[in-house]
């Protein structure tokens, strides 16, 4: 049975223990090598009904990852080096001084911890919404440098023209799988796919 590979992303674990309550703890290595034993992982059970015994990781049971490029075979709901070796990639491209850290960079350590969650799996956003999703879109808006797709201010308050900027991108982007995006100012998973938060 498939197992999600987003349990092993909360955080580089070895000797991870399933109990029947759905408590997860595991041994976590530090990125100076130390072990800091029964460390707490948060898990819900997947609601797809073909996979009644899958676990899927995440900080608020909605969340969800994807490692399309995570090389054939390695997709196994293990952390292992190809894993961790790829969210490192992830955090050293969003790590402080680079250009996709925006104000939100990320420390590298190897760890899928709160702010690399957030990262991942941003929330969803939509006209009237405010907060640090939405500032978070508006400054990767900003970063095309593409006038259709200009939020204006970036404040963090998702208004007319961040309504107008992303609709625009929506109509001009496809998904993962060549599908046109919805033209409908939401930013979901698949407008946060295209913008690779």
């Amino acid at each position: 049975m498939r197992r999600a590979v987003t349990i092993a992303l909360l955080c580089a674990l070895s000797g991870v223990a399933l109990a029947q309550d759905g408590a997860v703890t595991g041994t976590l290595i530090t990125p100076d090598g130390k072990a800091v034993t029964d460390y707490p992982v948060v898990v819900s059970r997947s609601s797809q009904q073909d996979e009644p015994e899958s676990w899927v990781a995440s900080t608020d049971a909605t969340g969800k990852f994807k490692l399309d490029d995570l090389p054939p075979g390695t997709d196994d709901g293990i952390f292992g080096p190809v894993t961790r070796n790829r969210v490192i990639a992830y955090q050293l491209d969003r790590a402080a001084g680079e250009f996709y850290a925006f104000s939100f960079p990320l420390y590298v350590d190897g760890i899928v911890g709160p702010q690399t969650w957030f990262r991942l799996t941003p929330e969803t956003v939509k006209k009237t919404s405010q907060g640090s999703g939405v500032r978070f879109l508006q400054e990767i808006l900003k970063s095309f440098g593409y006038p259709p797709y200009d939020p204006g201010p970036v404040d963090g308050d998702f208004g007319p023209l961040t309504d107008t900027a992303v609709r625009a991108l929506q109509a001009d982007y496809v998904d993962f799988d060549g599908n046109p995006l919805v033209v409908d100012g939401v930013v979901g998973e698949k407008t946060w796919e295209a913008l690779w938060s």
